[in-house]
């Protein structure tokens, strides 16, 4: 019977050994749950935050979308009003082309001699007197009535505005000296 009850005291002592290390470990692995709870929850949260700023992402990328799309309409209507323009300059340009004036080579070699004069000729052939004298300084203040005929917007040297019309009969292109005036005025 001593046998029996050392065996049982034996037994009680190893049963509550391996009970006291049994215990240890549940508390630990309920230790690891509640931090393993704790974690989740907080991903959960996370996750649901996540989920909000993804849906929102795709909400804004829908209504963005719907917006380039409705740019891209109205580019393309844009584009095709731009190549409707363009043709229609195109076509005008054409059309100013054919309408431009073509001067003789008479009558651009009388343009170049009125341009390079600087005032010399021009000067002697207006009758009004100007102590600066006066000049043409652009070829669109050149405009020939007929082939010889041409009419001249003349200014004061170094003065933007216009002073008066010469209409001059050209006998030698080259040579103003030789030029005769038909009517002048001054404005």
């Amino acid at each position: 019977m001593k046998r029996i009850l050392i065996l049982a005291a034996v037994s009680l002592l190893l049963l509550s050994t391996s009970c006291n290390r049994d215990r240890k470990i549940i508390k630990h692995l309920q230790e690891e749950n509640e931090v393993l709870r704790s974690n989740l929850s907080a991903l959960q949260a996370e996750y649901l935050k996540l989920k909000g700023r993804y849906t929102t992402c795709v909400d804004s990328f829908k209504f963005y979308r719907t917006q380039v799309e409705s740019a891209n309409v109205r580019i393309s209507k844009l584009v095709k009003t731009l190549d409707r323009l363009s043709d229609t300059v195109a076509e005008l340009h054409s059309q100013l082309d054919y309408w431009k004036p073509r001067l003789s080579d008479f009558q651009k070699q009388a343009l170049q001699t009125i341009l390079d004069d600087n005032g010399k000729e021009l000067s002697r052939l207006v009758a009004f007197d100007s102590p600066k004298g006066w000049v043409c300084k652009d070829a669109r203040d050149v405009s020939f009535l007929k082939r010889d005929i041409v009419m001249i917007k003349y200014r004061e040297r170094w003065s933007s505005n216009i002073s008066g019309i010469i209409i001059l009969k050209v006998k030698d292109p080259n040579d103003m000296g030789k030029w005769r005036v038909v009517w002048q005025a001054r404005i």
